[in-house]
């Protein structure tokens, strides 16, 4: 089970969106018991398993569609031979939280003075993935931003340096405004 949060955790680090799929109640004759998880990516890989087959196939539709509408989910499916809705023949049902995991959004300081200390601390405790930048690599040092990354840049071409996506804020607290 560590190999799949440590899964998860490495995704969400690197930008890429994920569901961590858990069967939260079995019952009957189930392939799997309550606990039994799988992790999926929006490519279609997968980590784990939650017993395979028709089951697996149908939650891993499920959570693609999850995964594309960033919203989380709780579904119920039945293993019985019979009925419309049936996924196979164990006999039992199982109901599986489809947990869809979204990478923090990223703030960028650009400047490590006065003003980016406090402005870090309050980004990181509500959840932010802090980057403070400048081109003083003495104002970097971890303990004046703890909880964030530090990254010592050139202003020239800014842009072209920092990691600049649709989750992304940048706030410019420059000495004297002037880069």
């Amino acid at each position: 089970m560590d190999e799949l949060y440590a899964a998860v955790a490495n995704a969400l680090r690197s930008g890429e969106r994920v569901a961590l799929a858990t069967i939260v109640r079995a019952e009957g004759s189930t392939p799997r018991s309550a606990g039994a998880q799988i992790v999926i990516w929006e490519t279609g890989r997968t980590l784990g398993t939650i017993g395979g087959g028709s089951l697996e196939a149908q939650v891993l539709k499920d959570a693609s569609a999850a995964l594309a509408g960033g919203q989380s989910l709780l579904r119920r499916y039945s293993l019985h031979a019979t009925g419309e809705e049936s996924l196979g023949v164990c006999g039992g049902t199982v109901e599986v939280f489809i947990h869809v995991l979204l990478p923090a959004d990223r703030l960028v300081i650009v400047g490590a003075g006065h003003v980016a200390q406090p402005l870090a601390r309050l980004a990181v405790a509500v959840g932010f993935d802090v980057l403070v930048v400048d081109d003083r690599p003495e104002y970097l040092l971890p303990e004046r931003f703890p909880g964030a990354r530090v990254r010592a840049v050139s202003f020239t071409d800014l842009a072209s340096q920092l990691p600049l996506d649709s989750r992304t804020s940048v706030v410019i607290a420059t000495r004297s405004h002037e880069h």
